[in-house]
């Protein structure tokens, strides 16, 4: 998916007033993913759909998270809202060239959702930290199928994030 793809979903979801700040970080280590964070995603549309519920904002704290091979990664988004205990959290990603594909989704504070994905068992697992109003996705088992743009929605908000293999 290109920039200019993306910025189109995000366009789809945000109406017509929107604005997009993005980080990169791209990794020199051999036999790593680096996960790109493109960030501070702001819709005003989608900010005066939301303010009779409760000022909503999206929060990623991390610019970039790299991983090895074989082991797992936490992609973080803080969520300020009135009722984010009753949330329905989805998870999505879109590899390169292939349509966006749903991961999991999770609406419990109190117990993780899990999915196999690629005939891994466990191989996601989506979680609601009530304490931080964070909803937090796990990929375990690193590999390079897992390169992707990954994104975090709810009925509300959608925020992403894109991931890349390091260079050797």
């Amino acid at each position: 998916m290109s920039l200019l793809e993306a910025f189109t979903f995000l366009s789809f979801w945000a109406g017509e007033s929107h604005s997009l700040t993005i980080a990169f970080y791209v990794s020199e280590q051999r036999n790593s993913l680096t996960f790109l964070i493109l960030s501070e995603v702001h819709w005003n549309s989608l900010l005066l759909l939301t303010v009779g519920l409760g000022l909503t904002k999206v929060e990623q704290s991390q610019i970039s998270i790299s991983a090895e091979v074989k082991k797992s990664i936490n992609i973080h988004c803080k969520i300020t809202s009135s009722d984010f205990a009753g949330e329905y959290i989805h998870w999505y990603r879109q590899k390169p060239n292939e349509a966006l594909e749903h991961l999991i989704t999770v609406s419990s504070t109190k117990s993780p959702a899990r999915a196999n994905l690629g005939g891994k068992k466990n191989k996601l697992e989506a979680r609601k930290d009530s304490q931080t109003s964070t909803a937090i996705l796990t990929v375990n088992f690193i590999e390079k199928e897992d390169v992707a743009i990954y994104y975090y929605s709810d009925a509300y908000r959608c925020a992403f994030w894109e991931v890349h293999r390091g260079k050797h």
